[in-house]
Formats: C-alpha cells, sequence, structure tokens
C-alpha cells in the first residue's frame, strides 16, 4: 500500500480527506450527523438514515459511497450526538441524543 505525509499525518492512497453528507431531520430540519467519506476507492454503497431525537422522525435516506466515518461538525455538535447505531440494517440505522434544543 502507498503511503503519503499530509500536515504531518501518514494517509493510505486512495484516503480522501473527505466529502460530507450533513443529515438533518426531514419534519424539523435539525442538524444530526455528518457523514465523511474517507476513502472512495472500495465498491460498496451505504443507504443510511438518522433518527431525530428532537421530533421523533428521521432523517432522508442518503446513499452513500465509499467508506465513512460518522461525526459531528460544530453546527451539529451544539444539538446533537451519537448514540448508537445499526449498521446490521439496510438501511443502516444512526440514533441520536438531544445536546440542546433546537429552533427551526
Amino acid at each position: 500500500m502507498n503511503m503519503t505525509v499530509k500536515n504531518k499525518v501518514i494517509v493510505p492512497s486512495g484516503m480522501i480527506e473527505g466529502t460530507h453528507h450533513v443529515f438533518r431531520c426531514s419534519s424539523c430540519n435539525a442538524p444530526l450527523a455528518d457523514l465523511m467519506v474517507n476513502y472512495d476507492q472500495v465498491d460498496a454503497e451505504w443507504n443510511i438514515i438518522v433518527e431525530c431525537c428532537h421530533c421523533g422522525d428521521k432523517s432522508y435516506q442518503q446513499t452513500i459511497k465509499g467508506n465513512f466515518l460518522v461525526g459531528r461538525t460544530e453546527e451539529v455538535s451544539k444539538y446533537t450526538a451519537i448514540s448508537d447505531y445499526d449498521i446490521y440494517s439496510d438501511p443502516i440505522v444512526i440514533k441520536t441524543v438531544k445536546v440542546a434544543d433546537y429552533a427551526k
């Protein structure tokens, strides 16, 4: 495997800085999770939804291609945290907990 050094971090070839997919609730629009594709040279597609801890609904389903990390941007972390996930379901379901009330 080829490696390069980028910003003092060793990065395997094919690893990318990432395309972000911010999931928002389909009802209340609260920011729920930020998924970052970190390796797009993998032949994998994942259907993902995120449950909303603010109103009980969920995000719209998104399809992610490649390997990814689940995280929180500054905007997401103000209101929501990841509590659990089910990687064995299709779509993958990510569950959240409320950090602070989200005002529309």
